[in-house]
């Protein structure tokens, strides 16, 4: 299982993680700084998941039982924990001037899921909560770099979403990335 990092409580009752974000910009980070690593974080663990991927995007997810890939229409490997979306749709990051708060803001049963996904209570474990080290200081890194232009295109990428669609995907911002000429960080 991929170390998470911060400070975690995996939960029945909470899923959250509180990353200092000092340790990642080297420096306390600027207000927009946070902001837009906590929404960039919610973005990554999003479509992490979605792409099938363990924390830390190394590992696939353990393939569904036949019967269950069958019951949602998917193939065995079609593993994206993604049903009716809830469960992906609460988690949510908050910030305050040096640290970001990653969690499940959802009801009691999409927090019981995601606890079930992470630790593998009744299913297979399936790590998809949280961001580990090289997820976060690649975040950082990207965010905290002089260049204004990737600055901007990122800032941009977000601003220009309807309030209720304001977060931008991974491969936007990879898109926005490659189009200022610009290598993704690994």
């Amino acid at each position: 299982m991929a170390k998470l990092v911060g400070d975690s409580t995996i939960s029945l009752d909470e899923l959250s993680q509180e990353i200092d974000m000092t340790k990642y910009f080297g420096k306390k980070p600027t207000r927009e700084q946070v902001e837009l690593f906590a929404e960039i974080a919610v973005e990554l663990i999003n479509n992490r998941t979605l792409d099938g991927n363990s924390v830390g995007g190394k590992k696939k997810f353990t393939r569904y039982s036949k019967e269950y890939a069958k019951s949602k229409g998917v193939s065995r490997n079609g593993v994206n924990l993604f049903l009716e979306g809830t469960m992906l749709d609460s988690v949510d990051a908050t910030s305050d001037d040096t640290s970001v708060k990653i969690s499940l803001d959802g009801n009691s049963t999409d927090i019981k899921k995601g606890y079930n996904h992470q630790i593998g209570d009744t299913l297979p474990t399936r790590q998809w909560f949280g961001l580990n080290g090289n997820e976060a200081q690649t975040i950082a890194d990207v965010i905290g770099t002089e260049n204004k232009d990737v600055l901007d295109a990122i800032s941009n990428s977000f601003a220009t979403k309807p309030k209720a669609t304001k977060a931008v995907s991974l491969s936007e911002l990879e898109d926005a990335l490659n189009s200022l000429g610009l290598e993704q960080i690994e």
